[in-house]
């Protein structure tokens, strides 16, 4: 480098000159005017920097939400087509679902595949939005929340390790992307999109708060099924299922509403639809049996029965309907030419039906004959119908 400046001729100062040209350093004290304009200014500083990182202050149009807590709404389409991972540890594995042609592929990121407790934060921006339509409020693609407000939500507690479970699930949510194929007009179209388009996560770190508030961009698919009204409410008590039950939960309701009184479903397609059509059909059987042996059968605000017969899972509302057609079921599987009531009844007729069948079979397994078992069900079937 000084052979650059020998060829240029290009004089370098020497130190002591170096020195002798710089400034010297005063000291001067403020007058309590100067003092006070200086503590305004960095007070003014604090507040646009306190600005600049606050969601609401963003440069795009946002959707802030409010405080209220909405009616808990799912997507319509994310009920019917249950892509999400059900297990709780990381999976880096493609899902593939597929059905009737329509193909849908979800891909992981490097952290992983969202799974469905992750899709609990759809859950609740749709419930926002649907709350926000409900109220003549037309909502941007962009919404913020505070995550705080998002575990009140859910009824999930608030620990030194949620922040971080928080953005790990954004994370996933985000990384990940699905790659499906629709078929329009004799026109096949192979097109990746992804659950979430944008994200901004605004982090306290002065008051060692955490995370403290979130942007998110919706896609267009997503935010077109929200504000098109493609949302089914979905029963208190959804956020504490297992992540099966979560999936069977979100099956059962989309295809079963409170007016229909009854859905019978095959097992294997029951199995595939769930995300579990990669798993012996055994499992999802012994979880339909766990929960009809511990919790009587009852999946939330549905009941849900095994048919020995053809394998088929049926599915009541627990409603007037549902517990009628039910009622209607039962009497005509014990009793063909019953031709008696079949409205107005409850969940005793339906249990009192119940303790029949079941003395029936302890009647035969206690070596009685099958004209005597027979009399003994019907005895108690009268006294249910009376």
């Amino acid at each position: 480098m000084f052979e650059f400046f020998k060829k240029f001729k290009v004089r370098l100062p020497k130190r002591n000159e170096r020195l002798r040209e710089q400034p010297p350093i005063t000291s001067t004290k403020l007058t309590s005017k100067e003092l006070k304009m200086s503590k305004s200014d960095s007070t003014k500083k604090e507040t646009e920097d306190k600005e600049l990182y606050d969601v609401s202050q963003l440069q795009y149009e946002m959707f802030p939400f409010p405080k209220a807590h909405p009616v808990t709404r799912d997507s319509m389409p994310l009920m019917e087509h249950q892509v999400f991972s059900l297990s709780n540890q990381p999976v880096l594995e493609i899902i593939k679902y597929e059905h009737k042609g329509n193909k849908i592929e979800l891909k992981p990121s490097i952290h992983g595949l969202p799974t469905i407790n992750d899709k609990d934060i759809l859950i609740y921006i749709g419930s926002h939005i649907s709350y926000a339509i409900n109220s003549g409020i037309v909502p941007d693609k962009w919404v913020s929340f505070d995550v705080r407000d998002y575990y009140k939500f859910t009824g999930k507690k608030v620990g030194s390790v949620s922040f971080i479970r928080f953005k790990e699930a954004i994370e996933r949510l985000y990384g990940a992307y699905f790659w499906t194929n629709i078929e329009v007009d004799g026109y096949r179209r192979d097109k990746p999109f992804r659950v979430l388009e944008d994200v901004d996560i605004i982090q306290e770190t002065r008051s060692k708060k955490g995370i403290t508030k979130v942007a998110i961009k919706l896609p267009d698919w997503l935010y077109k099924t929200y504000i098109t009204g493609e949302m089914l409410n979905i029963a208190d008590g959804y956020f504490e299922l297992t992540p099966t039950r979560k999936a069977m939960y979100g099956h059962i309701r989309k295809h079963c509403g409170s007016n229909q009184g009854k859905y019978v479903v095959g097992i294997e397609k029951f199995n595939k639809k769930i995300g579990k059509g990669d798993k012996n059909p055994k499992y999802i059987r012994a979880e339909i049996r766990k929960i009809i042996k511990n919790d009587k059968g009852e999946l939330l605000n549905y009941k849900i029965k095994l048919d020995d017969k053809t394998g088929n899972l049926i599915v009541y509302p627990l409603n007037s309907k549902g517990t009628a057609v039910e009622f209607k079921d039962l009497v005509k599987l014990m009793n063909p030419d019953y031709k008696g009531k079949t409205k107005g009844v409850s969940k005793e007729h339906i249990k009192a039906l119940e303790e029949a069948e079941e003395m029936y079979h302890k009647a035969i397994r206690k070596g009685m004959s099958e004209e005597t078992a027979q009399g003994l069900k019907y005895a108690r079937m009268r006294c249910a119908l009376e």
